[in-house]
């Protein structure tokens, strides 16, 4: 059960599509490995499943009694495939070796969100290499050097941080662009433990479509009911108006104007960044 939680995948997603049993069955599981992990929520059961010293048996034991074991009836919607019926089975094999630990595929009307992976490295060349994509982020291309170490460092939170990491975003199973949910890296960001940064950026020619909101909607909801996260921020230059009107129409709210000391300024920096979130207790009241 926990490689699952890990996974990032919500009670529904384990219940019906993964192990085809009951959401309170889910439930009741989840509620016993936080115990054992002496952990106040997902994410939090999350940090503590990678710490060995905290690790508890119940990271690598089979699926309990019911999970992993198809109760559903042959024929239902619910009922399990003949791999899942057989019983028995660790949860990895249910979910798959290859995935990457801790993030789901996640799904809009219009994206298909995908864990990133090296095979994506062309399309990130791509966006960096357009002036306009990046203006706000380096203000000039960046080049395949610079974009291929800025894709290590994206791979590298999703293995430090399980359920955290970026997304490539498909219409159509078309490249549009990448959408990313952090830890926080600075000290003025707060504690790690329990919030994450929602990045995205998207091809120019898929620009105001309503395809960054549709995505970052997406993740804040997935950070929220499936992560367990309580806050979710995200940061932009203040010049930069078109990303803060896309964190306005996710809900997030305006919370300062700051300077960064950074060595090489880009042109109207000197009207500093802005930083909008949105605390679980608010989106669960929307």
């Amino acid at each position: 059960m926990l490689h699952l939680v890990r996974r990032g995948a919500s009670d529904s997603q384990i219940a019906v599509a993964a192990l085809c049993t009951g959401e309170r069955m889910v439930k009741s599981h989840v509620s016993v490995i936080l115990t054992e992990l002496g952990a106040r929520d997902r994410a939090g059961a999350i940090v503590a499943a990678t710490t060995p010293a905290s690790r508890s048996p119940a990271v690598d034991r089979p699926c309990p009694a019911g999970i992993g074991r198809g109760t559903a009836r042959a024929g239902s919607p619910r009922a399990p495939s003949p791999a899942v019926r057989s019983g028995g089975r660790r949860c990895e094999e249910v979910l798959g070796e290859d995935a990457r630990v801790g993030q789901a595929v996640l799904h809009t009307a219009r994206l298909r969100l995908l864990p990133l992976s090296d095979e994506h490295l062309e399309h990130e060349v791509e966006l960096d290499s357009d002036p306009e994509v990046v203006r706000y982020l380096a203000g000039r291309p960046r080049s395949r050097r610079e974009v291929e170490q800025l894709h290590r460092d994206r791979l590298a939170v999703a293995d430090r941080v399980p359920g955290l990491g970026s997304w490539v975003g498909l219409a159509d199973d078309e490249f549009v662009g990448w959408w990313a949910l952090e830890p926080p890296t600075r000290p003025d960001q707060g504690p790690a433990v329990g919030q994450a940064e929602l990045g995205y950026r998207l091809l120019r020619r898929h620009w105001r479509r309503g395809l960054a909101s549709e995505g970052a909607r997406e993740l804040v909801r997935h950070g929220f009911e499936d992560l367990g996260l309580v806050r979710v921020f995200a940061e932009t230059m203040a010049v930069n108006a078109a990303s803060r009107a896309t964190m306005t129409s996710v809900g997030l709210e305006y919370v300062r104007t700051f300077v960064l000391d950074v060595d090489e300024p880009l042109p109207d920096s000197e009207f500093g960044e802005v930083e909008y979130a949105l605390m679980r207790d608010q989106w669960v009241a929307r």
